[in-house]
């Protein structure tokens, strides 16, 4: 198994927050055309890529042109009793020269919100994704002739409910992970089956607003892992049970600042007797801050275990920082600057905290976009992105820089 590669998102932060799929939104306002009662809106984005190094390598970078094209529709119902979505994209990659890189993702999702009574609602949804691991995934196996492919089904279903300063939300999830096995450079093949697995979920929140603009917030998460297959390829049994829970602070000063901050703790057990339960400190931040008129400033954290199929290591904890800032130049002219830093702490077999850990990998990222709107919903945009690793294990490292051109139209 190759070496692991570092990640992370600030969609860790945000996603367990709403029902959203990728390019469709979830009761999200949009354009549009109204055919037989439902709203029906239609996008393609064509970006045109740059990158210099493919295969996210320390030695020997290659660099390669690509076009990722994506058709996406979206079918929505509002009405005063529920709202209905239906959505789905389709994503082809083309690369010039490495063409074993090209590929097809594609997803479709569904989603639907009640209000049975005033001030209580039931929001289910479903998807499927087929997709792509990138190059640069911390499970990716440098010895594969094409990125890995992987299916997953996720359903989520949740209750929100408001009681004067009181909001109460539960909600829980399942998710399915099919993986596929990949060509080896040599000539073999790499199984991927011992990395399926379904994972199950259950999230509560509380929040009182105990002041205007001020609120306190409880959260409570339990997650259970269970992979199919008994033992993977390493003789290691990885199924596990994780109680996360965290208290914070929300605030929502006029138009100011939004959002909150937490901390709290977590503690992941494992059905192995081998594996050693892990705990440690968590916390996060979710904030958007209106720094002026048109400017939007946001800062998002989190600390959390993420799964990995690598030999000698249970997980990994995934710690992010995260800070990125939108400007508005009129109707028409946008820009936006980030940055990123996150580190990826390998757990061996007998970690128990993060004072005892198997490897550390630490992920720089910066991007910049400038984006111009044109007439009939087009819009053009330029961006770059730099994203550099630092590992504990040098001959790890990379520096991989991605040149962007896109084009998008909404209907």
């Amino acid at each position: 198994m190759a070496p692991p590669r570092a990640k992370y998102s600030i969609a860790m932060v945000f996603g367990p927050l709403a029902l959203s799929a990728p390019g469709v939104a979830f009761g999200q306002d949009s354009s549009g055309a109204d055919v037989g009662g439902f709203r029906v809106s239609l996008a393609l984005d064509v970006d045109a890529y740059l990158d210099d190094n493919v295969y996210a390598q320390r030695d020997g970078g290659v660099t390669d042109v690509y076009v990722r094209t994506s058709p996406k529709l979206n079918v929505k119902k509002d009405t005063s009793r529920y709202k209905f979505n239906l959505g789905g994209a389709v994503t082809r990659f083309d690369y010039a020269e490495r063409t074993r890189e090209n590929r097809w993702d594609r997803n479709l999702n569904a989603g639907l919100e009640l209000e049975p009574i005033h001030d209580t609602f039931v929001r289910g949804r479903t998807s499927y994704s087929f997709s792509h691991e990138d190059r640069g995934d911390p499970n990716n196996d440098a010895s594969s002739v094409s990125p890995t492919p992987y299916g997953l089904w996720n359903s989520e279903l949740s209750l929100s409910r408001e009681l004067g300063r009181l909001k109460m939300n539960l909600d829980g999830s399942l998710q399915k992970y099919n993986y596929r096995d990949t060509a080896r450079n040599d000539g073999g093949s790499i199984n991927n089956g011992d990395r399926d697995r379904t994972t199950k979920a259950l999230r509560s929140r509380l929040q009182y607003q105990f002041s205007p603009g001020y609120s306190v917030v409880l959260r409570g998460e339990w997650t259970k892992i269970d992979y199919v297959t008994d033992q993977d390829d390493f003789g290691i049994q990885r199924d596990s049970t994780t109680w996360r829970g965290t208290a914070g602070l929300y605030v929502a000063i006029t138009n100011l600042v939004t959002g909150e901050v937490f901390a709290g703790y977590q503690t992941r057990s494992y059905r192995s007797g081998a594996l050693r339960r892990f705990s440690s400190p968590v916390f996060g931040a979710a904030l958007v801050w209106s720094a002026a008129p048109g400017t939007k400033v946001r800062i998002a954290a989190d600390r959390r275990i993420e799964e990995t199929a690598l030999n000698a290591a249970k997980n990994y904890v995934i710690t992010t920082l995260e800070v990125a800032a939108d400007r508005e130049f009129g109707k028409r002219l946008s820009a936006s600057l980030g940055g990123r830093i996150g580190r990826n702490d390998f757990l061996g077999l007998a970690t128990e905290s993060l004072s005892d850990i198997a490897r550390k990998d630490t992920l720089y990222s910066l991007d910049a976009t400038v984006r111009y709107k044109l007439p009939r919903n087009m819009a053009v945009g330029l961006s770059y992105a730099l994203m550099r690793r630092n590992s504990a294990q040098s001959s790890l490292d990379f520096n991989r820089n991605k040149l962007n051109l896109s084009l998008s139209w909404r209907m």
